[in-house]
């Protein structure tokens, strides 16, 4: 899982919840311009808190949803917590990645409004990252 970047830890960076506001916005009153805090071991952005990201998984007519969001605690922001809702529910709170593999990231890639070199940008922009596995 991307929000993992390969580790079995409850955070991308570790166990320990008192490291996750440099990595992830949460129990917050807004979002945060993407990038602007600390990238998980693969180099990518805001995959804890900030906003939930709808998944390719589904449990049967519901589609999942990991991440946690700007206005949860920090449990809910866990890379194992799965949420669930209908495709069809539209919520402020939501979101999804445009993702590339590396080897099809063009040059400009990575250089939109909010984005770090080699990262993750606003919606439309690419981010590099290796070949998503699902767990």
């Amino acid at each position: 899982m991307v929000c993992r970047a390969g580790t079995t830890t409850n955070f991308s960076m570790g166990d320990n919840a008192s490291f996750l506001s440099g990595y992830c916005r949460f129990q917050s009153r807004s979002s945060v311009i993407c990038g602007s805090k600390l990238p998980n071991g693969w180099g990518l952005f805001d995959v804890h808190g900030n906003t939930w990201e709808w998944c390719d998984d589904s449990d049967g007519p519901f589609r999942v949803f990991r991440g946690g969001g700007w206005a949860n605690g920090e449990l809910l922001c866990d890379s194992a917590y799965r949420n669930r809702n209908e495709p069809s529910v539209r919520s402020p709170f939501g979101g999804f990645r445009v993702a590339l593999n590396s080897t099809s990231v063009p040059a400009e890639a990575g250089q939109g409004h909010g984005a770090k070199p080699g990262g993750v940008g606003t919606a439309g922009v690419a981010e590099q990252r290796p070949t998503m596995n699902r767990d």
